[in-house]
């Protein structure tokens, strides 16, 4: 199966390490892959594993000379199905697709990405083929929330990850923690500092935490680092794609998130053996169980999340060892990558073969077989 993955944005987001290792999984497994983005970090990413990739400047919305790009490219690489993110994409790539009659798969990471606005209801209705959503929780809520939205446009398939490392038998002192998020508000990181700085004010002081990100609270993260004298235990590490790693060299990990669909980080912290403290939000339960391979608080419940980031400090080796284990099955039973992207291409290749969602949409007889594509190309700039 020939596959496009577009992506407009300019930060690096979940859904670009989505996209990044479940299409070189895909290509592994026999797909051929097509990047189209604009991100010049991400591209850089994907030619250094060999990619077909293509680069362009996306435009406003609509924009009938990238539409036409698209439309040419489709065409040439014979495309068999595309997958995009947000709306500028939907409005130019999934555009040209359906004008070649090719189904585009909207993936969704967090319900508030769609809306029931005209323009995005008519977006759904006569672009998007099916939606793809990376938690059992977020399907639901998107059902029930839009309910002009058919449950059998929307399918759940889980993020993936390889281990590659063994578990971890016992904790650092001082004891180390991670947490990887963009710096902006919704990811909360004044709780996590609230509750480091009552650790201190009750005389915990064997921690340490590494701040992995970037965004537009930076400044402001670092001003409370040193309005709550955490300069000595908190470090602003910034962005890293090294993070799989250089997460086993840490004890535990943490996500405050306000609001997550399926937070790919936390499957790479139990990947890496690390238990999870997690904000129950979202799709987080699905992977992180309470008390058995991490444990989970209430969004903004800094006194809860005080207690528990104690209770990491202070687990005895056994117990921390049996949490790693279980950190690392659960990957392997339930969000193993190799296993979610023969799931992806099935979802893909059914929504190519099967009938449209969109009714008014015929189906094509002359439609060529998937897999049958015999061009591939580098890098081409628009």
């Amino acid at each position: 199966m020939n596959i496009a993955f577009v992506i407009s944005t300019k930060i690096w987001s979940g859904v670009k390490t989505w996209m990044l290792e479940f299409g070189g999984e895909l290509a592994r497994q026999g797909d051929r892959v097509h990047y189209f983005a604009s991100d010049t970090r991400f591209l850089q990413e994907l030619e250094g594993q060999g990619a077909s990739v293509h680069a362009l400047k996306f435009g406003a919305d609509y924009n009938p000379r990238t539409v036409l790009y698209f439309w040419r490219k489709f065409g040439a690489l014979e495309i068999d199905i595309a997958c995009m993110n947000i709306q500028k994409e939907l409005r130019t790539a999934g555009i040209a697709a359906r004008l070649r009659r090719i189904p585009v798969i909207h993936r969704v990471g967090l319900p508030g990405d769609i809306s029931a606005k005209w323009d995005q209801r008519l977006t759904r209705r006569w672009i998007v083929t099916r939606m793809l959503v990376p938690s059992e929780v977020m399907r639901e809520e998107i059902l029930q929330v839009h309910p002009f939205v058919a449950p059998g446009q929307v399918a759940c398939i889980h993020n993936g990850k390889r281990i590659v490392v063994p578990p971890k038998t016992e904790k650092g002192d001082p004891v180390r923690f991670a947490i990887s998020s963009r710096l902006d508000p919704d990811k909360r990181h004044g709780d996590l500092l609230a509750a480091l700085k009552r650790l201190l004010d009750e005389g915990v002081v064997n921690f340490r935490l590494d701040i992995y990100g970037e965004g537009s609270r930076r400044e402001e993260i670092e001003r409370t680092i040193r309005r709550m004298g955490l300069e000595s235990r908190v470090r602003l590490a910034g962005f890293s794609r090294d993070l799989p790693a250089l997460l086993p060299g840490y004890d535990f990990a943490v996500l405050v998130s306000g609001r997550e669909g399926l937070p790919n980080t936390v499957l790479e912290y139990l990947a890496a053996g690390l238990p999870v403290v997690a904000s129950d939000t979202g799709g987080t339960r699905e992977a992180v169980e309470d008390g058995t391979n991490g444990f989970l608080f209430s969004p903004g419940d800094v006194v809860r999340l005080t207690e528990l980031l104690k209770t990491c400090i202070a687990l005895p080796a056994p117990r921390y060892a049996q949490l790693s284990a279980n950190a690392q099955r659960r990957i392997a039973e339930r969000f193993e990558r190799s296993t979610q992207a023969r799931r992806l291409h099935d979802f893909f290749q059914a929504a190519v073969g099967g009938p449209a969602v969109n009714a008014r949409e015929a189906p094509n007889p002359d439609r060529r077989p998937a897999g049958t594509a015999r061009h591939e190309e580098r890098k081409d700039p628009a």
